[in-house]
C-alpha cells in the first residue's frame, strides 16, 4: 500500500482522469477518511455506473464505517456506569 501523500503526488487533484480519481479514492478510504472516500467513490459511480469495482469499494467503505460504529457503541457500553 502506498502512503497517501505518495498517491497524491503521483495523482494530484489536478489529475481528473478516472485512474487518478480511483487511486485517490482508494488512498482516502485506506487511510481512514471514510466520509471523504464515500464522496469520491460516489463521484466515480456517477461517471461509470456499471463499474463493479467502484461498487465493491463502496461496500467495503460502508462495511468499515459500520464496524467502526459498532466498536464505538461497544466501547461506550463497556464504560457505562450503572
Amino acid at each position: 500500500m502506498e502512503r497517501q501523500d505518495t498517491v497524491y503526488r503521483r495523482y494530484p487533484l489536478s489529475n481528473t482522469s478516472l485512474p487518478g480519481r480511483y487511486a485517490r479514492a482508494i488512498a482516502t478510504y485506506l487511510h481512514g477518511d471514510l466520509n471523504n472516500a464515500l464522496t469520491q467513490i460516489d463521484g466515480l459511480i456517477q461517471v461509470q455506473p456499471n463499474n463493479a469495482y467502484f461498487y465493491e469499494l463502496r461496500v467495503r467503505r460502508c462495511s468499515r464505517a459500520a464496524a467502526q460504529r459498532r466498536d464505538r457503541a461497544a466501547a461506550q457500553g463497556a464504560c457505562a456506569v450503572e
